[in-house]
């Protein structure tokens, strides 16, 4: 089965369901840098940048050196 779907309908259900603008990847989390909520001024030169998050880095770097 295949899906298509616009990416402005993607980009506004991950802005009104409860993801708070995060896309799991794995154990990596896909996400705007600065979503600039309030709308200020200070965090608009971040607009459009994006980052990806390991949370467990160091965990799973861990696990990984210690695999055989």
């Amino acid at each position: 089965m295949v899906f298509v779907v616009k990416s402005d309908k993607i980009v506004e259900w991950i802005a009104n369901n409860n993801s708070k603008g995060a896309i799991s990847i794995g154990k990596l989390t896909f996400q705007a840098w600065n979503r600039n909520i309030k709308g200020g001024d200070k965090s608009e030169k971040k607009r459009g940048v994006i980052q990806l998050k390991w949370g467990s880095i160091k965990d799973d770097i861990e696990v990984i050196a210690n695999e055989k």
